[in-house]
């Protein structure tokens, strides 16, 4: 008899418990889940986000060959490409040993990684070299971006690179600011305004021999999320050319 009542009574408990969820979710957490379900949809029409207007031009169409992916998510030095909530264009680039002008995050050392090694005045002695990439990221979006970890989803990558270096990461070696950001977790997060553009010098820290390979391009995922599936494929490409 008093297991059936201790039973009864835990019966009784997790039906109360079960509603004044459910009344709780419809007074107040009901507000969140739709914010997020609107999130959710926000996002889903993002990727149906045309890349670029124009016809790619000759370069794009060969390096979509070469890489077998669509032509229309690749463009040229120059010309603005969109995914998600972005439109990126890659204003200008160079690339050598001379010390960029732009300074070290503290705690930042080239010489443990990627094995470069300095001069006083910054310049590269050994087999590395600087390839600073000025990039344009737009918001095209009418809201706020916040904390966005947008300048870690993008790689340097190359095309017909030495098999030796088929494991280079190609992620941004350091950010080109006045004032160099603190060196922690958030190094790499923006926040937009709507509408706002944003230009960042990236440097990248590359060996010499990725410089001879056939040609230098950008990969952006702007989500850094791994794609399994063609059909939302939001990563874009920019030929360094």
């Amino acid at each position: 008899m008093k297991k059936k009542i201790i039973t009864c009574a835990g019966v009784s408990f997790v039906i109360i418990f079960v509603l004044l969820s459910v009344n709780f979710l419809q007074s107040g957490t009901g507000s969140i889940s739709k914010e997020n379900i609107e999130k959710e949809n926000e996002f889903k029409k993002s990727l149906d986000v045309v890349a670029q207007e124009e016809e790619p031009d000759e370069v794009s169409k060969e390096f979509a060959n070469k890489l077998g992916v669509d032509e229309k998510n690749i463009v040229s030095t120059g010309n603005a490409i969109k995914s998600t909530y972005y439109s990126f264009t890659v204003l200008s680039w160079t690339k050598g040993k001379e010390y960029p002008g732009y300074a070290l995050p503290e705690g930042k050392n080239l010489a443990d990684y990627p094995g470069a090694v300095l001069d006083e005045q910054g310049n590269i002695t050994n087999d590395f070299s600087y390839v600073v990439v000025n990039l344009s990221v737009k918001n095209q979006s009418s809201k706020t971006i916040e904390n966005d970890l947008i300048w870690g989803y993008i790689r340097l990558r190359f095309l017909s690179a030495p098999s030796k270096y088929s494991d280079y990461i190609g992620e941004v070696t350091y950010l080109g600011e006045e004032k160099p950001r603190i060196l922690n977790h958030n190094y790499y997060a923006e926040t937009f305004a709507p509408e706002e553009e944003k230009v960042m010098p990236m440097i990248f820290v590359v060996n010499d021999a990725l410089l001879d390979s056939e040609a230098m391009y950008l990969e952006i995922n702007p989500t850094g999320a791994v794609i399994d599936n063609p059909d939302y494929d939001i990563r874009r490409y920019i030929v360094l050319n």
